[in-house]
């Protein structure tokens, strides 16, 4: 009798420890995103590839596992992975945003455009949402647009430097360089240690100086 027992707690030790130990979803969702956290992509991947054989329809793990493919510059992969999230989650304004990044990555820019405004039609409070389409505006030359977006952003999130020295340089290159100016200042009065905004602060400077001096 003591024998059966002491077989039947053997029995039920490796049956809790298979429990414990057994690959779920979300075990190897947390893996991928621990690994995502500390720079290890490829074994994010690989984590998250498991976590979505477990479970065709885990939202967050094809979210993930494309920002980590991102990461690697497989853009195709990355966007991919996006349409799927999107197709389980078409409310989600986050991932518009973020297959926008994606698309931007591999300079499919009108795709990006479509979903930023996408994004933003969903959460039009979003700073980062304009931004990231006046980032986009401002790289195919349409500058005047950038602007306006860059506009929207600040009225959003008026203590963000970035946002200041983003609409700065698209207003340097439209030649607007008194208001490019202000806004490098402004970027600069945020955050002191601004390289970038410093860098082109003088620049605007300087061609201010020269365009009032040929007056």
């Amino acid at each position: 009798m003591k024998t059966i027992k002491h077989l039947l707690l053997i029995t039920l030790c490796i049956l809790n420890l298979n429990f414990y130990t057994q690959e779920t979803d979300s075990s190897m969702y947390n893996k991928g995103w621990a690994s995502c956290e500390l720079g290890k992509y490829k074994d994010a991947v690989m984590y998250l590839t498991k976590a979505i054989t477990l479970n065709p329809n885990y939202v967050d793990a094809y979210a993930v596992r494309a920002s980590a493919q991102v990461e690697l510059k497989k853009y195709a992969e990355a966007v991919a992975d996006y349409n799927k999230a999107i197709e389980l989650s078409p409310k989600d304004g986050d991932l518009y945003f973020s297959r926008g990044f994606a698309n931007n990555g591999w300079q499919h820019r009108e795709d990006a455009l479509a979903d930023y405004a996408k994004a933003i039609a969903l959460n039009p409070n979003d700073a980062d949402y304009f931004n990231n389409r006046g980032n986009t505006l401002y790289e195919i030359n349409r500058y005047a647009e950038a602007v306006e977006d860059y506009n929207k952003a600040i009225r959003l999130n008026p203590k963000d430097a970035i946002l200041f020295e983003n609409r700065g340089h698209a207003k340097y290159m439209m030649e607007y360089n008194a208001e490019a100016t202000e806004d490098y200042n402004l970027a600069l009065q945020l955050n002191p240690n601004d390289k970038e905004a410093k860098k082109y602060l003088q620049r605007a400077k300087k061609k201010l100086a020269k365009a009032q001096k040929n007056k």
